[in-house]
């Protein structure tokens, strides 16, 4: 664990959320939201509405199916890691922040405010990103699958910044969304991978 944690996969990690809270506490949310609007291409319309399906539950899903087959420890981490932080931020969205609004209903009127054609917009429980989660939480847990190859852990930080990135390229959440998210996913995950390996039921499964 030790080792994991001061890999360079928690650095890149640690360095997006220091940036990050930094990025939040000294701009205005909506002023910020339409700064990180206005660095969009058309390349990155094309790719990044499929992108973002990294963060979908069907693609974590589709993972701990693949990986059940594979590896049935890593199946029943994933999907824990999975369940929990999905449940901790739907809870988060739909109890304790049930108003918080999306960029959309804040910018669905502006003029020049760029929208990336044919994506659904949606203006309701936008703290925290549920797809952000998602994906901190596949890709923290994968970082504990490949702890000795430091290449993957740095794909692995990097990828899951990008992707989870995309709600707020797609104007879907605010940055804050998605820094919650990634929280929650990446100490889920983190608690999950300590823990549940020393259970009798993991041990059975090895």
């Amino acid at each position: 664990m030790k080792k994991l944690l001061s890999s360079i996969f928690f650095w890149i990690i640690i360095l997006f959320w220091i940036l990050g809270f930094i990025l939040i506490i000294n701009t205005d949310q909506l002023e910020l939201h339409k700064k990180l609007n206005g660095f969009n291409a058309s390349i990155l319309d094309v790719f990044v509405p499929y992108a973002t399906y990294i963060g979908d539950g069907i693609f974590a899903i589709l993972l701990v199916v693949i990986l059940f087959f594979v590896n049935k420890k890593h199946s029943l981490i994933l999907l824990l890691s999975f369940l929990i932080s999905s449940g901790i931020t739907q809870f988060l969205k739909q109890v304790v922040f049930p108003t918080v609004m999306r960029p959309f209903h804040y910018f669905q009127n502006e003029e020049g405010f760029h929208l990336v054609k044919d994506v659904v917009m949606h203006t309701q429980n936008s703290f925290p990103s549920g797809h952000a989660t998602t994906c901190f939480a596949i890709f923290t847990t994968f970082a504990f699958f490949w702890k000795q190859n430091q290449r993957l852990q740095a794909l692995f930080a990097l990828s899951a910044i990008a992707f989870a990135l995309t709600r707020v390229y797609l104007s879907q959440h605010f940055l804050e969304d998605v820094l919650a998210g990634s929280l929650i996913g990446t100490i889920t995950a983190l608690v999950i991978g300590m823990y549940l390996p020393k259970t009798e039921l993991v041990k059975k499964l090895e």
